[in-house]
């Protein structure tokens, strides 16, 4: 469980300055803040509470309501390095705690108190600063004894402490009242909510204006209580300026350069009003109903619907009402140390894993892992533009998460449609925003040329043209991205002469965009990539100068991801019409790939140069990103997609890595092009690593399984003495892709050859094979069944369950699933021929294993246990028992 520190008030009330660490306050500031904190030499008092509360108010702190991890009497607390580091939010008694906390560290003896609201509201925290001496220093100069005060304290000398607190900065007194929450700066501002002087105040009016309306609730002396009581040490803080989480909108974008002001997190484009939103505002809000404040949703749609748009406005809404959200960053490896800091976040969190089916799902795994036991609610959004289909990336996302959060359920599902519902509203609107921006106007046009097929992206796109002047708008997709690609690069062009180049031709300048977007390189790649351009092949002075003006032109997207153009439907347009079959550089498509293989990455020598290995690593992730945008492409145009997808393993074979890890996630058309490369006698593919790798039943991935199970089963039998258990695996292996496929005769034919042959083994080793043997009878009474061969399937199946029997007498804990999975069958197989005592006597003993198996492992066999029950109340319906079928169907 991550401890969230709680102050209890009423328990114990000197524990809050258990919170308030030393030395922490400068570790947490940038450099440029940092050395503008006081320390504790001399200096006035006021001058340096006055310090630290300007270098409070640049730090940009928000100040937020109090958690709902808050409990009665146990105020969640946010430790310094949340206040002053990430995600840099706070409550009153937060952000009081931190000040404190920079005070001590100055040499400023603080009491933090607590008002509370004659009205019944929210009680709220301010600082008291001692002016007359410094902290530490001998006990008897200071006027007050004590560490809690109830009531408001009477200080040594006989005055009570508010007849010494200063009215204004300037007036007299020995204290000052401080409401720190004036450093705060609220959403969308530009400086904090009040200046020092407002500040000295409003905490002076709270402690001591009759009709204040607050009232003394308890103040703790954090300066004597540092004597006695130690802070609590610091748990892993995240002191780097960067955060764990993206921000949902980018700023400063360049707003004069055409694609910059498209993307969907750029800001720029107005988000239009759905009911989508609306749904998934409510689901993040809802309460989880399980043990577990997590809930998890997922956000499918085609490229160009809007989903990392939406996305992004939700994570902006809930960051708007106290929660810390944000994108994961798209890295192979997320630090530990973040998803642990993250953990630690007291107010709610909302992380967004856009693009998850590309690979992300280790990502998914971890966050889930490091998240499971927040108190405060979390939500993590998924966003992709399919589910991938049986086997594909949910079903490892869902097996993932369910490793470590069984309680997680199912995910949330949204589906967005191509187009925004209101996409006329949505025109116009969007034409009124990029109307505002530098050389545009406003648009007489109120809607896009009418076409089923245009996207929410689309829709926004025509906004975009219609306010640069255009009086007729595209009508096809690919004549809309043609035409804003054709303004980009002659935005590109303009650049490049402002940095003395000469004329580029849009065909060179188009050239250069789709190699980037095909490879996606990190920016001290472009070099390397602009080098495959055949016009950029060799080395000059033009080529670094533009290797500079496309990399500051293409990074400053906010994406991150590699350099390339987007959105993404508008730079796969272009891959696909410049390398495509007729497309002006489709004869260098085949140089424009990644050299290195992935695996010279992963098995770099330690004394490997570090140039040579940083390559590799450069690489490999190059070639994940060819085939990420290739797979993406498809939905443009299949056929165009799939023949790159197959010139790119024809020409790189090593690419086979990359192109198996994204058509296992999602198909695509990578799927025919590792088919193609399986049926090669030279094939790179390990047939036998990826037989054992593609789920059963995987819907994209039958015919590459089939294929390595075929290529398995024809190769010569070694004569190792392993021989037969290798045939009997293999023809196993084979019966089961066979009848994925629906050959139904021919897996037949192998499953009987598998169970000869594990027969003949097991009678020699029964203890080694009889379990092969098991598994294969089930496998063969599943196909015989299937062929209506229903008497060889009862055979079968008795024989495995008389098998399985044994082996859970001598091991329970390995064979039982599989006992109950054959008395499941057993149970079709003798209902199938009439038998329907017997079915009914096989299955409520598979019932009876299965719960128990539930019970002890509700992630792994709860889905088992819910089948059998199903299957359960068919059959005893069938015998008349409707009230034991209505039980087991319930």
């Amino acid at each position: 469980m991550n401890e969230v520190p709680r102050w209890l008030r009423a328990v114990e009330p000197e524990g809050l300055a258990d919170y308030v660490p030393q030395g922490q306050a400068a570790r947490l500031l940038p450099p440029e803040l940092a050395r503008l904190l006081p320390g504790p030499g001399r200096g006035a008092a006021a001058v340096k509470a006055r310090e630290i509360f300007e270098v409070f108010a640049a730090r940009g702190i928000r100040y937020v309501l109090e958690s709902t991890a808050s409990q009665p009497g146990g105020q969640a607390i946010s430790t310094i390095d949340q206040v002053l580091g990430q995600p840099r939010m706070g409550t009153c008694l937060d952000v009081s705690l931190a000040y404190a906390s920079a005070c001590l560290d100055a040499g400023l003896h603080p009491i933090v108190v607590v008002v509370d609201s004659r009205r019944g509201g929210p009680s709220h925290a301010l600082v008291v600063v001692w002016l007359d001496g410094s902290w530490p220093r001998p006990v008897e100069e200071y006027p007050l004894v004590g560490v809690v005060y109830a009531a408001p304290p009477v200080l040594t000398t006989g005055d009570p402490l508010l007849s010494r607190v200063r009215r204004t900065v300037d007036g007299d007194g020995g204290f000052l009242a401080i409401d720190v929450t004036s450093a705060t700066w609220v959403r969308g501002a530009s400086g904090p909510s009040h200046d020092w002087a407002q500040a000295v105040a409003r905490g002076a009016a709270m402690l001591t204006a009759e009709d204040s309306g607050w009232t003394w609730g308890v103040g703790i002396d954090v300066g004597t209580a540092r004597h006695t009581r130690p802070a609590v040490p610091n748990a892993e803080s995240h002191p780097r300026e960067e955060r764990v989480l993206t921000p949902p909108y980018q700023e400063g974008v360049d707003e004069s350069r055409p694609l910059a002001v498209l993307g969907a997190r750029s800001g720029v484009v107005p988000f239009y009003a759905r009911e989508e939103l609306d749904q998934l505002m409510e689901w993040a809000q809802a309460p989880t109903g399980t043990d577990s404040p997590m809930a998890w949703a997922v956000l499918t749609g085609s490229g160009g619907s809007g989903k990392t748009h939406l996305a992004a406005e939700l994570a902006h809404r809930l960051e708007a009402q106290g929660w810390f959200t944000g994108f994961l960053p798209k890295s192979a490896e997320i630090p530990e140390g973040d998803l642990r800091w993250l953990a630690r976040v007291v107010q709610p969190v909302l992380v967004v894993v856009d693009y998850v089916e590309e690979s992300r799902t280790e990502q998914v795994a971890a966050l889930v892992r490091e998240l499971r036991h927040r108190e405060s609610p979390t939500r993590i959004v998924l966003t992709a533009r399919s589910t991938g289909g049986d086997g594909g990336w949910l079903d490892r996302v869902r097996h993932g998460a369910a490793e470590f959060a069984p309680q997680l359920g199912e995910p949330g599902r949204v589906e967005l449609p191509l187009r925004h519902p209101t996409a006329g509203a949505l025109f116009r609107r969007a034409a009124t925003r990029f109307a505002a921006l530098p050389g545009r106007s406003k648009s007489p046009l109120l809607a896009p040329p009418e076409n089923p097929r245009w996207t929410t992206l689309d829709v926004v796109l025509q906004a975009w043209l219609a306010t640069t002047g255009m009086a007729v708008l595209p009508e096809s997709r690919d004549a809309l991205y043609d035409e804003v690609l054709e303004r980009e690069f002659r935005y590109w062009g303009e650049t490049a002469r402002k940095h003395g180049l000469l004329e580029l031709s849009e065909s060179l300048l188009a050239a250069t965009g789709a190699t980037l977007t095909l490879l996606g390189p990190v920016p001290t790649r472009v070099q390397q990539v602009l080098a495959r351009v055949p016009e950029w092949s060799s080395p000059s002075v033009m080529r670094d100068t533009f290797a500079m003006v496309v990399t500051t032109l293409l990074s400053g997207d906010g994406s991150e991801e590699g350099l390339a153009i987007r959105p993404d439907p508008v730079g796969e347009r272009l891959v696909l019409r410049e390398f495509g079959p007729g497309g002006r550089y489709a004869g260098a498509f085949g140089e424009c790939l990644p050299h290195v293989p992935l695996a010279d990455a992963r098995i770099a020598a330690p004394d490997a140069p570090a140039e040579v290995v940083a390559t590799a690593i450069a690489e490999g992730a190059e070639s994940a990103h060819v085939c990420e945008v290739l797979t993406r492409a498809a939905e443009q145009d299949q056929g165009v997609a799939e023949t790159l997808a197959n010139q790119a393993l024809q020409a790189r074979p090593h690419l086979w890595v990359s192109a198996f890890e994204i058509a296992l996630s999602q198909g695509g058309p990578f799927v025919p092009a590792l088919e193609a490369l399986a049926q090669q006698p030279d094939t790179p593919l390990p047939a036998e690593e990826l037989a054992a790798e593609i789920p059963p039943g995987h819907g994209a991935l039958r015919g590459l399984a089939l294929a390595c199970a075929e290529a398995l089963a024809r190769r010569p039998e070694e004569s190792d003495g392993t021989d037969l258990a290798r045939r009997a695996q293999r023809h196993n292996l084979l019966a089961v892709r066979l009848g994925e496929v629906g050959d139904r005769a021919g897996a037949l034919t192998a499953i009987d050859e598998a169970v000869t042959a594990y027969r003949g083994l097991a009678e020699a080793n029964p203890a080694a094979f009889t379990p092969d043997l098991a598994m294969a009878l089930n496998n063969q009474a599943t196909l015989r069944s299937e062929v209506g061969d229903r008497a060889g399937a009862l055979t079968a199946i008795d024989e495995a369950v008389t098998l399985y029997r044994a082996l859970v007498k001598a091991n329970p804990a390995a064979f039982t699933p599989d006992l109950a999975m054959a008395l499941n069958n057993q149970a079709t197989m003798r209902s199938e021929v009439g038998d329907r005592a017997g079915a009914l006597t096989a299955i409520d003993e598979a019932v009876t294993l299965r719960r128990a198996l539930a019970e002890a492992n509700p992630a792994a066999f709860t889905p088992d246990l819910a089948a059998s029950l199903n299957n359960q109340a068919t059959l005893r319906s069938e015998v008349g028992d409707r009230a034991g079928a209505l039980t087991a169907i319930d």
